[in-house]
């Protein structure tokens, strides 16, 4: 391929970029992007906000890894490694090495075939840090812990019917907490594995107004564990963890959710708007910020950094909007190769 085809190749992957995935390093100062080519953007957060101008493209961009040709909807990070979800495995690679230049994938494992999926995508990794396990919610409806340690597979949790959108850990107990496409939030055993419990949003009146259908494709509790948020088709409602019963709805956000995140006594959500949006465990709309992508698909707070916290959100464009007050964009970055 010529200089030519190569710069109309990127003008045209800009074009139609999508970012599905966002992740910070450990220590904060870098963010990592997954978009709809393979592809993840390591930026170098902490320089960029530091600076009194702020950089050129090409100085913030530090590193992009191409992984595999199709879509990246899943990035999360342990204390060693960026783990990336992709179709039919998942891929480590060692944050001490992100900005090498040979950068190349220190381990990886694939996810069980079936008869009725040969290749099941990854849409959701969870790790818990105590037990160095490494769950993933995969598009074949089920559940897989590995541990990092020896790559070994130590659990399957069965009994969603259809793709599983989202995965959180309890914060007490650290199990799994998964939502699907069949419109179920079910909470796990996994030292069984087993389930233990079922909830469905989209069966309460309050939440059937939407009209969207009934998936839920975001789930966020707050750190104690009294709380939990549901975001998807039915919009977004507020549940009482652990005796799981609905405690309010928001009928101010009528589009359907794709993210949330739980800060400072608020659940924070994006979606199929232009907006991130804030909410109150009572249900309360708060606040609601213009973002440069509609939909969108992933939004992240970043707490790591020596400085205040940092959130960022990506969807159906090349831009991630960066925000250090949470009450409006502070910059965008742009995944792109045009530079």
């Amino acid at each position: 391929m010529d200089k030519y085809e190569k710069a109309i190749l990127a003008e045209r992957m800009d074009m139609y970029g999508v970012v599905y995935s966002l992740c910070y390093s450990p220590c904060g100062k870098l963010l990592a992007a997954g978009d709809n080519f393979g592809r993840i953007f390591i930026f170098q957060l902490e320089s960029a906000l530091n600076s009194t101008v702020l950089a050129k493209e090409k100085e913030i961009i530090k590193r992009i890894i191409q992984v595999h040709s199709g879509p990246i909807y899943a990035l999360t990070s342990t204390s060693t490694y960026l783990v990336c979800g992709i179709l039919d495995r998942i891929v480590g690679y060692k944050w001490s090495e992100i900005l090498d230049k040979d950068i190349h994938e220190v381990w990886k494992i694939y996810i069980p075939s079936s008869k009725q999926y040969k290749s099941a995508q990854v849409n959701s990794l969870v790790w818990n840090e105590e037990e160095n396990i490494l769950y993933c919610g995969c598009g074949d409806g089920r559940i897989y812990g590995y541990d990092l340690k020896s790559g070994h597979n130590k659990c399957s949790m069965v009994g969603h019917e259809d793709s599983i959108h989202s995965i959180v850990l309890d914060p007490q107990s650290k199990a799994c907490i998964s939502s699907s496409e069949d419109g179920s939030v079910r909470f796990w055993d996994n030292r069984k594995p087993s389930q233990i419990a079922i909830i469905e949003p989209y069966k309460h009146q309050q939440l059937s107004h939407h009209g969207g259908g009934k998936w839920i494709s975001a789930m966020a509790t707050d750190a104690d564990g009294n709380w939990m948020a549901c975001g998807g088709a039915t919009g977004l409602s507020i549940w009482h963890l652990q005796s799981r019963t609905l405690t309010s709805s928001c009928n101010d956000i009528t589009a359907c959710v794709r993210d949330v995140v739980f800060y400072d006594g608020n659940f924070i959500t994006v979606g199929d708007n232009h907006h991130v949006t804030h909410t109150t465990i009572n249900g309360e709309v708060t606040a609601t910020i213009p973002t440069s992508s509609s939909p969108n698909f992933a939004i992240q707070i970043n707490e790591n950094l020596n400085s205040k916290p940092v959130l960022c959100t990506a969807g159906n464009s090349i831009m991630i909007d960066i925000f250090i007050n949470f009450f409006y964009k502070t910059t965008s970055f742009q995944c792109t190769c045009s530079y």
